[in-house]
């Protein structure tokens, strides 16, 4: 028996025994180190993390900072932010866009901010000579006859695309009634109740003047004549020649008149046998950007067609009837020379009214000097105060 028990031993093998000298609880030391690797793991990459994050967080506080640095905001003396700037004109003046959210559609109107005033490239019109009264606006600007600033040179003057592309009225900064800083205006689709030749003066905001840039005005409504060389030319054709526009609306807009006219003085007259038909209209040209004028233009376009049919007519007369035609032909009708003349469209222009209060100017309440922010100085290591962007809370930055 004892022999069978020391094989049984002798059989046992070498794990066997190993595990029969180790205690119970000795089984759970390796679980246990595996969970401080664990944390010891965790916690590194935590650390690394929290580091990463403050760094990251660093760097984007420094990139708004320099952010802030390189934009130009506009504020009024009270505080309130106007808007950033989005350029700045000739005379380095911030340009601002405002909105305006009293229409059915929100426009911009780009207004130029100094220090004492507001500016615009458009200028408004008055029929006093000072500035005085309900303004108008001319509109849209022409570059042949606006290009020319205040200091006469070509491509300086109140000629802009903004309200053309947006497809909108021409926004314009006149005469507030206290004078300066300004208020803004809107074209309107009524007519100006000036005519041209009754403008007095202008506010040109742009104009770099001490005090108010109210300036007397006139326009000019000088005329040239038309050429008629191309009126009546049935046989030939016959082009304006350059430098010449040829008026072809207004001519196709008068041609119903003037053909009862022209049927009117052949009555008249009684022109012996069949009248031949009548000549065909031809072209009135003008200078370009000139436009020809309504008075007595059926009249005198009637008199030269008659005058070409009795043309026609006179080669079958006698020499002295042809002539007492010609004369019956001047005392019904008498031609005026045609004139051509710049065109010059003036609207009505009204106030904008502030969306906070209607009874209000959108520019009234905003008082000079109005100041631009100052860059962060970068090399602060407190936290620094910054100005809102005009909506929200105030924001806080650190560089």
């Amino acid at each position: 028996m004892a022999d069978k028990m020391d094989d049984n031993i002798m059989q046992d093998s070498p794990q066997r025994r190993a595990c029969s000298r180790v205690s119970p609880g000795a089984r759970y030391q390796g679980g246990f180190i595996i969970t401080i690797e664990l944390i010891l793991i965790i916690t590194i990459l935590l650390i690394g993390s929290m580091v990463g994050i403050v760094a990251v967080r660093d760097a984007l506080f420094k990139y708004y900072v320099s952010q802030q640095s390189q934009e130009a905001y506009v504020s009024d003396d009270a505080g309130v932010v106007l808007g950033k700037a989005v350029g700045f004109d000739e005379h380095e003046a911030p340009r601002i866009f405002y909105i305006d959210r009293t229409q059915e559609q929100n426009y911009r109107a780009l207004i130029g901010i100094r220090d004492d005033r507001f500016t615009g490239r458009e200028p408004l019109y008055y029929e006093g000579n000072s500035c005085q009264g309900d303004p108008c606006i001319k509109s849209p600007s022409n570059e042949s006859a606006d290009s020319s600033g205040t200091d006469g040179i070509a491509g300086t003057g109140a000629v802009g695309y903004i309200y053309g592309l947006q497809g909108t009225p021409t926004y314009a900064v006149g005469r507030a009634p206290t004078g300066l800083p300004g208020f803004l205006y809107r074209e309107t689709p009524a007519q100006c109740a000036a005519s041209p030749q009754d403008i007095g003066s202008r506010w040109l905001s742009q104009k770099v003047v001490a005090g108010e840039p109210c300036e007397s005005y006139t326009f000019d409504v000088s005329s040239e004549d038309a050429l008629l060389d191309c009126l009546v030319n049935p046989q030939l054709s016959c082009d304006c020649p350059s430098g010449y526009t040829a008026q072809t609306d207004i001519l196709a807009q008068a041609e119903g008149a003037i053909g009862v006219s022209y049927d009117g003085l052949v009555s008249d007259l009684g022109l012996p046998g069949q009248t031949p038909p009548r000549p065909d209209i031809g072209q009135i040209c003008c200078p370009d950007d000139t436009t020809l004028q309504n008075d007595g233009l059926v009249n005198t376009v009637a008199y030269y067609l008659v005058q070409e049919t009795l043309a026609l007519v006179s080669a079958n007369l006698p020499a002295g009837l042809a002539q007492q035609y010609e004369d019956a032909l001047a005392l019904l009708v008498t031609p005026t020379a045609l004139q051509c003349r710049v065109e010059i469209a003036l609207k009505a222009a009204e106030s904008v009214a502030s969306p906070n209060d209607p009874a209000l100017n959108a520019l009234e309440g905003l008082t000079p000097p109005f100041r631009m922010n100052l860059p962060i100085d970068a090399g602060a290591d407190s936290w620094q105060r910054t100005l809102p962007h005009g909506e929200g809370p105030v924001h806080f930055a650190r560089p």
